[in-house]
């Protein structure tokens, strides 16, 4: 049966030997890999031992020696990419309790664990998510929230996507970059999730949009999901003044023509 000490020992040790190849990935690959699959194949083991360690060394982040180079064995680092490889209900869970943890560290690579995951468990967690200052945990939140399908999500993604919809937002001199990344990701996430109100505002925002990609997202999501309703809103973008978006309307009628 693994131990908790031969887990930490075998990270102390990779970490020693990936310190003598700095910046050499292609040396330190290789140690790397064979760190993962002992994880992994610790993981499989003991799942709740592998879960309890990253615990105890994420809220409490210690040695487990007096040597120089066990205090900087990241331990924390190799246990989470190995314990999210493969969603189940404890890396779920685990990645769900880090979003909503006062440490913010893994937020946004939890986020990006749970989109992949696709269990509807985590969605008030993602929801929480939203709130963050971090626009990454936003975007990445927002996307899982679209990719799990749970309409729980509607209001909440809507109202960023009108929040962000000001001048302000989108002007020159604009005081965050990060606003409109949000908001083209969170229009993303109402695409995927594809309810009657994300379906409205992407009909709504065929049109137009202040944000030029948001609208090329809209016309690709309609093509895509609904190639016969989507000729005669093609035709009428067709002969619009844009003339962008009217050769790209063209170019998708051609396509959806029939052979």
């Amino acid at each position: 049966m693994i131990t908790e000490e031969e887990i930490l020992q075998k990270i102390e040790d990779t970490w020693v030997v990936l310190k003598q190849y700095r910046a050499q990935y292609f040396k330190q690959k290789p140690f790397e890999d064979e760190l993962l699959t002992f994880l992994l194949n610790a993981y499989q083991e003991d799942p709740q031992l592998m879960v309890n360690l990253f615990w105890k060394y994420f809220d409490s982040p210690k040695s487990i020696s007096n040597s120089p180079e066990s205090k900087k064995a990241p331990y924390v680092v190799y246990l989470f990419s190995a314990i999210v490889e493969y969603p189940d209900p404890l890396s779920i869970e685990m990645a769900c309790q880090l979003l909503v943890h006062s440490d913010s560290s893994y937020d946004e690579d939890s986020a990006r664990f749970l989109y992949d995951a696709k269990d509807p468990v985590a969605v008030p967690y993602l929801i929480e998510a939203l709130k963050s200052d971090d626009y990454g945990v936003v975007r990445e939140a927002a996307l899982a929230l679209g990719n799990i399908g749970d309409s729980r999500a509607e209001p909440h993604l809507l109202e960023i996507v009108e929040m962000y919809d000001n001048d302000e937002v989108y002007s020159d001199d604009r005081i965050d970059d990060a606003y409109p990344i949000i908001r083209y990701n969170t229009f993303i996430a109402l695409c995927l999730l594809n309810t009657p109100a994300a379906q409205d505002k992407i009909l709504q925002s065929i049109y137009y949009d202040r944000d030029r990609d948001i609208q090329e997202r809209a016309i690709r999501h309609l093509v895509s999901e609904m190639p016969i309703e989507a000729v005669p809103y093609l035709e009428e973008l067709s002969t619009q003044g844009d003339e962008h978006i009217s050769n790209m309307a063209r170019q998708y009628l051609k396509k959806l023509e029939p052979h």
